[in-house]
């Protein structure tokens, strides 16, 4: 079975882990946020987008990044110009797959 989802929300969600789809308009900012029982990966799919984790630098992302991060940090986003689609991947640590 396959499935193909192209919207913004949560996209795809089992025991191991949860996939959603952002978007960010230029400027717009996700504040700072963590998500302790997971791995966290983003991968940048348009636009750019301005990285803020924990006390590190804000940093940007460019289409094709992909960043890893532990969840236990805190994490932020604010769109760049012409803002940016990005998915968020949530791994649980708690589970291992098989």
């Amino acid at each position: 079975m396959a499935n193909v989802k192209n919207t913004v929300g949560p996209l795809f969600e089992n025991e191991f882990y949860t996939v959603i789809k952002k978007h960010v308009d230029e400027g717009q900012v996700i504040e700072k946020h963590d998500h302790p029982q997971y791995y966290g990966i983003v991968t940048l799919l348009t636009g750019s987008v301005l990285v803020d984790l924990d006390n590190e630098a804000p940093f940007p992302l460019s289409p094709g990044d992909v960043l890893e991060f532990d969840g236990e940090l805190n994490i932020g986003f604010k769109g760049l110009e012409g803002g940016a689609d990005f998915t968020v991947t949530l791994v649980s640590k708690n589970k291992k797959p098989l």
